[in-house]
């Protein structure tokens, strides 16, 4: 069966092959977090925003590099090497492997370095954001600034179905 585009962000695209190791993943975390499991409807709109915040950070010259990213993932997996075989953690990381199907290689040289671009993109944006007075700065209250990344990460969800966003 060939894979389905499943969503567009201007020329970015969402698989259902890539959808289905997003989900297995975020399914993973909340196991291990004791949450509910996000719905597909969460999930989309979860991969959609990010994607548009990412772009949005390149457009806006305050991306990561994909040398940068790897850095850090490096001192991830380094980390992660460095805990105990039995740790929580990394019983955590091996279930991720098995539910997205990958191998370790796959996971820290394909997935990884775009994931921590994206992550460490998406975190700079929120820093000009902040000097340009459209976000306030975080306060010592991590509650408000969580809701405030919400109601902006979702005002930017929805601006954008239809016209930058087109989920088949």
């Amino acid at each position: 069966m060939p894979d389905k585009i499943k969503v567009r962000v201007r020329d970015a695209v969402l698989t259902t092959r890539q959808f289905e190791r997003y989900k297995a993943f975020r399914q993973s975390e909340a196991e291990l977090k004791s949450e509910t499991p996000p719905t597909d409807e969460m999930l989309l709109e979860e991969w959609i925003t990010e994607e548009l915040l990412y772009q949005q950070a390149m457009k806006e010259n305050v991306g990561v590099s994909l040398d940068e990213a790897m850095k850090e993932v490096q001192k991830a997996k380094a980390f992660l090497e460095s805990l105990p075989p039995d740790s929580d953690i990394r019983r955590f990381h091996r279930q991720v492997l098995e539910a997205m199907g990958v191998s370790e290689e796959q996971y820290w040289n394909e997935i990884m370095p775009s994931e921590y671009r994206k992550m460490m993109s998406i975190s700079r944006l929120y820093d000009e954001l902040v000097k340009r007075g459209q976000l306030r700065p975080p306060s010592g209250d991590s509650n408000e600034w969580a809701e405030q990344i919400r109601r902006y990460r979702h005002q930017r969800y929805q601006e954008s179905i239809g016209k930058e966003v087109f989920i088949y």
